[in-house]
């Protein structure tokens, strides 16, 4: 697809409007998003999820 056609630059702006930087950790909130689409995709609460976050994500509040 072109940069000039209309598709592209409708597309360009609906990314304009809707994406906002994040700022600070957002491994927790990608967590809950990822829960709230397993119960919705399953139809129920899952029993178990294994959660593996990334070794720079983790924190020490009292080292």
């Amino acid at each position: 697809m072109e940069k000039s056609d209309p598709r592209y630059q409708a597309y360009i702006q609906i990314l304009k409007e809707e994406l906002i930087p994040a700022m600070g950790c957002t491994e927790p909130i990608a967590l809950a998003y990822a829960g709230a689409v397993a119960k919705k995709t399953l139809g129920a609460q899952p029993d178990k999820v294994k959660v593996e976050p990334a070794a720079a994500s983790l924190r020490m509040s009292n080292p």
